[in-house]
């Protein structure tokens, strides 16, 4: 089922700091790419997963050499329409949030977290996460490197989860300047 995701998933790429406006010559900021819902806010959308991964953000970020990136992802959810519940595992929502290198949720994984919550007991989450991706391939071909963040639903397809919002993905590129 495609919820058209892909015509909804828009990012902003700037640039705050290059090396030569960088004060001590050492650590510079070389580009901040975002995304962020429209309206994001709680409640603000219902996106439902799926059992496969499907993205739910996309950015993009410019980057050079040996630079890092610190990836950050916030992401508000919950179980709609669930009975009432005990805090046993059955009725646990169990949900992954992956964040890959590429434009797709076939990328290379390079951070995941699974999340979950019970039906009629906590139904409204917060996930929220980060990661420093230093595994980025000198031999890319571009200056742009670009993150999906991916959502799906672990158990059985009885039990729904959906993002709620907010919904953020974040990445920022640093580089700490030899001494």
């Amino acid at each position: 089922m495609s919820w058209g995701l892909n015509k909804q998933i828009k990012s902003e790429n700037k640039v705050f700091m290059t090396a030569a406006d960088s004060p001590d010559g050492r650590i510079f900021l070389q580009g901040l790419g975002f995304y962020q819902a429209p309206n994001n806010t709680a409640c603000s959308m219902a996106i439902p997963l799926a059992m496969s991964p499907q993205p739910v953000a996309l950015v993009t970020v410019k980057r050079k050499n040996d630079a890092m990136v610190v990836l950050r992802a916030s992401i508000g959810w919950k179980t709609p329409g669930c009975s009432v519940g005990t805090i046993e595992d059955e009725n646990r929502i169990k949900v992954l949030f992956e964040i890959r290198r590429e434009t797709s949720v076939n990328g290379e994984l390079i951070c995941s977290v699974a999340d979950s919550c019970t039906a009629g007991f906590d139904n409204y989450m917060a996930t929220s996460f980060e990661h420093v991706d230093t595994g980025i391939p000198a031999d890319t071909e571009s200056d742009y490197i670009t993150y999906t963040l991916a959502a799906q639903q672990l158990n059985q397809p009885g039990m729904r989860a959906e993002i709620i919002g907010c919904l953020t993905l974040t990445a920022l590129c640093v580089n700490f300047a030899a001494s």
